[in-house]
């Protein structure tokens, strides 16, 4: 599902207004949220069974033990003994791509182990979302389902491998959280939102990362494969996002940085060519997300903090608005590096619409403007802008034209 960040307005000194709005609102396949215990349909006959939810591909080491020591396993960590025991029997099968396996537990918990699996292991692309089991009370028997080759997974993933290596090399931080920014605006500036790709490879990492395309499970599994070869603990989240009135399907992030859990979600981040990308959902608490984000599974993911939320890393998280003139210094310091843009949020519902206002009616935003021009020593023009704002989240991007 793509959500639009805001609304665009281009402001003159004249104060003729144009708006844009934008969105592409669309999903990914419905999946089931991770619940042990999820009812399954169960038979002495071979059943089909579909999780509804796709997967992906890069370094996937024979050795699942070896694996565990750098993965987050999120969903792995909340299953049983029994069932991670089934869980790695079931791993082994599908990276040697054998034909079945028999598993020491019930038809009932197969297929949350086996999204799990799907869940936990983005570079896994092989897989077809349904899978084969015949049920013998005491054990069951499973039989995956195959989308590719052997031979077409090991030269998707040689590539894959390489472009994330590549990735990677750039991203030459010290910090988890500069890592993270990187990668999330890697994906962003170089992935289009394409609902096309849904009952393809769309949801797939390299969807995103190799042709450049993807849905909102492509996004996140890209990221989730980026943190996850520099080591930085995250995992994915599901649930509905919700604009204009509708309600559908979603994917995301929760990415541990420095211990504390935050939401990432890159696809809403990812705005169409007139917007550019955006930092709305970078690492944000459980409190924001739910504005606009329901029927999250899982659900206690304790994402309370803002130390890492963009807007506190860069001080454009305002407690206080005396108005546009204090933040002089950090729009021209911006702008001076290049980046004619700055991201503002309001902690106040009253100072948000107090700055909107200004932007919107008062010509001494222009002045406000000017003074940017020349504490950068930038040559932006000063009778013209453009700005996004979601209200929501209070937030506004200020655009200063070159």
């Amino acid at each position: 599902m793509k959500k639009p960040i805001a609304v665009l307005l281009c402001i003159t000194v004249f104060l003729a207004i144009f708006v844009i709005s934008y969105s592409d609102f669309d999903d990914f396949a419905s999946a089931p949220a991770f619940d042990p215990g999820f009812n399954t349909n169960t038979s002495d006959d071979v059943e089909n069974v579909s999780t509804s939810e796709p997967i992906d591909n890069i370094n996937t080491p024979d050795d699942f033990e070896e694996k565990l020591k750098y993965g987050t396993f999120y969903y792995y960590n909340h299953l049983n003994e029994q069932q991670k025991n089934a869980y790695r029997e079931i791993y082994k099968t599908v990276v040697n791509f054998d034909k079945s396996c028999s598993l020491s537990i019930s038809a009932n918990e197969l297929l949350d182990i086996y999204i799990a699996i799907l869940y936990d292991n983005p570079d896994i692309f092989w897989l077809r979302l349904d899978f084969q089991y015949v049920d013998y009370s005491s054990s069951v028997q499973f039989t995956p389902m195959y989308r590719n080759t052997k031979a077409e997974s090991e030269a998707i993933t040689k590539r894959l491998n390489a472009k994330i290596d590549e990735i990677v090399a750039k991203a030459n931080y010290n910090s988890d959280y500069e890592k993270e920014l990187f990668f999330h605006d890697y994906v962003c500036e170089n992935t289009v939102y394409d609902i096309s790709t849904l009952d393809t490879v769309g949801s797939t990492a390299y969807s995103s990362l190799l042709d450049g395309k993807a849905i909102c499970e492509g996004y996140s599994r890209a990221m989730q494969m980026l943190l996850d070869r520099v080591g930085i603990k995250n995992y994915l989240i599901i649930g509905k996002g919700v604009s204009d009135g509708k309600s559908e399907p979603h994917m995301w992030n929760v990415v541990i940085i420095d211990g504390k859990e935050y939401h990432l979600d890159a696809t809403w981040d990812d705005g169409d060519s007139s917007s550019g990308i955006s930092h709305l959902y970078f690492n944000v608490t459980d409190s924001d997300i739910t504005k606009n984000h329901t029927d999250l599974s899982p659900r206690n993911n304790s994402c309370v903090w803002y130390d890492a939320n963009y807007f506190t890393v860069n001080d454009t998280y305002l407690t206080s608005f005396s108005g546009f003139d204090a933040l002089t210094d950090i729009c021209a310091d911006r702008v001076s590096k290049g980046e004619l843009y700055a991201e503002l949020r309001f902690e106040n519902d009253g100072d948000y619409k107090r700055a909107f206002s200004i932007m919107e009616n008062d010509k001494s935003f222009f002045d406000f403007i000017a003074k940017v021009a020349a504490k950068s020593n930038k040559n932006i023009k000063t009778d013209t802008f453009e700005y996004f704002f979601n209200d929501e989240l209070n937030y506004i991007c200020i655009v200063f034209k070159g």
